[in-house]
């Protein structure tokens, strides 16, 4: 890579960065005038209860606000909570506003049909402008608000906010004709699937439950838009046979009411079904793999298919601490199990698959 190239694309990066994080900013004030002048007060009773004294909005609040809507977006955690723990609301929805930022940002990049080293500068160099910007206004804008002390700068959220970022340029990218690496495109194929299969599944459960109880349509509607992509996810980590870690509190209340929300309590031919679903998109992405450049496309594949899997595990958890003072709601998918799993479960397909036609070439000798 030539200097002048990498000096276009740092100021190419830089430029894509500042202009995502003014439009997140923008579009986040508008929300944050919005909900801290005009819904405050139910917020605050519905997280704290109605006996709780209602905030006074001031232009203090409103920074809180805007800091808070800008780091959930990117799933930063902050606010020390009851529990010990730091709040991260895992609302996959939040992803549409950095996601659309960024779409804007870079439409004329978005649009070609080249993916090398000189985008992925582009998107290291955008996230890292985006992340520092974000990093120093939550350094600033920290505080009380709604009980909670609102503190988001942290380093650890600076780190993951640019690997956050990273995959939400690359998410963008694998939705256009882009010419990736062989075991790239197996991911996006992999991913776009279970994912596909996950919503039918989260929309097609959602609604049946919500007719037995008798909910509303707007409101069915709205509780769907708001909770499917999140419900989504987790349906894709039970096609590889993980299930949802709760809190012991919550835990010990579904065990009083005997409700089991693991993957267990699907009947077995379901599971089977599933596990065997999962099984058979990565064996089909192995042998669609070229002989060509098998090790190394397979290592790209298992790479790149457990990156995202961690980030949206990381992405998807929840922690509220205790809502209404009494209930710890706290649940996530193992960050482990989902960066380690979808790497296993590639390399040894790909092992199998590798050793099939080793034994059949020799054979054939």
């Amino acid at each position: 890579m030539e200097e002048q190239g990498v000096r276009g694309n740092i100021l190419k990066g830089i430029q894509i960065g500042l202009t995502a994080f003014l439009i997140c900013f923008g579009l986040a004030f508008i929300v944050g005038l919005i909900l801290n002048y005009g819904f405050m007060d139910e917020i605050n009773r519905f997280v704290n209860g109605s006996l709780s004294e209602n905030p006074e909005p001031s232009f203090s609040s409103l920074l809180l606000v805007v800091a808070s809507i800008l780091n959930l977006s990117v799933f930063n955690s902050g606010g020390l909570l009851e529990n010990g723990g730091s709040m991260h609301i895992g609302l996959l929805i939040f992803i549409l506003l950095p996601m659309f930022a960024f779409w804007i940002a870079d439409r004329s990049n978005n649009k070609s049909d080249h993916f090398g080293l000189d985008d992925m500068m582009e998107y290291l160099v955008s996230s890292s402008v985006f992340g520092v910007i974000l990093f120093v206004f939550s350094l600033i804008a920290k505080g009380k608000l709604l009980g909670l002390t609102i503190h988001f700068g942290h380093v650890i959220n600076f780190f993951m906010m640019i690997l956050v970022l990273l995959c939400v340029q690359f998410f963008i990218a694998m939705n256009y004709n882009k010419n990736f690496n062989p075991g790239i495109g197996r991911t996006r194929f992999v991913v776009r699937w279970l994912l596909v299969i996950g919503f039918g599944l989260t929309v097609i459960g959602m609604t049946a439950v919500f007719i037995k109880l008798g909910v509303g349509f707007m409101i069915g509607f709205a509780a769907i838009l708001l909770v499917a992509p999140t419900v989504t996810v987790y349906i894709l980590f039970t096609f590889m046979g993980a299930s949802i870690e709760f809190s012991d509190q919550l835990m010990t209340i579904f065990n009083t009411f005997g409700i089991d929300l693991s993957f267990a309590v699907l009947p077995l031919p379901i599971r089977l079904l599933l596990i065997l679903v999962f099984f058979g998109l990565i064996f089909y992405s192995i042998l669609k793999l070229d002989q060509e450049g098998f090790i190394k496309n397979t290592l790209y594949f298992a790479g790149s298919f457990s990156i995202i899997s961690f980030i949206l595990a990381y992405m998807t958890k929840m922690n509220l601490g205790f809502v209404k003072g009494w209930v710890d709601v706290e649940f996530k998918i193992n960050e482990i199990f989902a960066l380690a799993m979808p790497a296993g479960l590639v390399l040894l397909a790909g092992a199998l698959v590798f050793l099939v036609r080793y034994l059949r070439k020799e054979l054939a000798k």
